[in-house]
C-alpha cells in the first residue's frame, strides 16, 4: 500500500512495485482521489494493480478536490468498469502518537465530514443515488479489500 501524495506518482509507484515483482493484485495505490482527472487512474489500472479513493471528506483545501468531483471520477471509472480493482475507505488522522490530533481552526471547515462515518453516512448513500449498485459498493467496500489484506 502506498499513499502518493493528491494523486500524484501513481502509474510510476504501480510500475515500480510490478517491476520489482509485487502481485499487482495485492497492491493498493492510495490517495488516489486526490486527483481528478480519470486518465491518469486509467493509465494507474493499466498496471493492473488496485486504487483506493481514501481521503473522502477530506475537501477544499489548497490542492485537495471535493467530493464531488471525486465522485464524478469514481463514476467514470466504474462505467468503465473497473469495480473490482477500486478501495473505498477512510484515510482519517484521530490521534497522532497517542495524542488527540490537534487541528489548526483555519483547515476546521473543510475537514467537517473527513471522519470515519462519512463513507457509509453520506458517500454511499450518494452513490446509490446517483444509480451505482449496491453489488459495485459490497465489491469496492468488502470483496476488494478482503482480496487485497487477505
Amino acid at each position: 500500500m502506498v499513499h502518493p501524495q493528491e494523486g500524484r506518482q501513481g502509474p510510476q509507484q504501480a510500475e515500480l512495485l510490478v517491476g520489482e515483482g509485487a502481485d499487482p493484485q495485492r497492491i493498493m495505490i492510495g490517495h488516489m482521489d486526490g486527483n481528478t482527472d480519470p486518465g491518469y487512474h486509467r493509465e494507474t489500472l493499466k498496471r493492473g494493480v488496485n486504487i483506493a479513493f481514501d481521503r473522502l471528506g477530506l475537501q477544499g483545501l489548497v490542492g485537495t478536490p471535493m467530493d464531488t468531483d471525486r465522485l464524478r471520477v469514481l463514476e467514470a471509472l466504474l462505467g468503465d468498469g473497473h469495480a473490482g480493482r477500486i478501495l473505498l475507505s477512510h484515510d482519517t488522522i484521530w490521534h497522532w502518537l497517542g495524542r488527540t490530533l490537534p487541528m489548526p481552526e483555519a483547515i476546521l471547515p473543510a475537514s467537517k465530514d473527513w471522519h470515519s462515518l462519512h463513507l457509509m453516512d453520506d458517500i454511499l448513500p450518494e452513490l446509490r443515488r446517483r444509480g451505482i449498485t449496491q453489488e459495485q459498493l459490497d465489491q469496492m467496500t468488502v470483496k476488494n479489500p478482503a482480496r487485497v489484506f487477505g
